[in-house]
């Protein structure tokens, strides 16, 4: 009966943290790699042969994401209710099992 307690203050707080903004940061990393030599076999596109790299573009992304819910028609603050009101239920269950 005692670690219900802890848990809904748990929940309380979790359903707080639901009003605050949220921020995630990822990072895409792409090494660099030697470009394949391609080769064009002579007649093809001309008397001579023909050779040239591939290119391909070295990128390093880094993208930051912030959330911030504006409008959510009452359910951050539905959910709150229900974690306070589970909270005080459970402060008032110790007392209730003596009786």
């Amino acid at each position: 009966m005692a670690a219900t307690l802890p848990e809904s203050q748990g929940r309380v707080e979790e359903a707080k943290a639901n009003f605050l903004p949220s921020v995630a940061l990822n990072f895409l990393y792409t090494p660099a790699q030697p470009f394949p030599l391609i080769r064009i076999p002579a007649g093809v596109f001309g008397p001579n042969e023909q050779a040239f790299e591939a290119g391909f573009a070295r990128r390093n992304i880094m993208k930051l994401d912030v959330n911030q819910p504006l409008y959510t028609a009452g359910k951050l603050q539905n959910a709150f209710g229900v974690q306070a009101s589970s909270l005080d239920a459970s402060k008032l269950h110790p007392d209730r099992a003596p009786q």
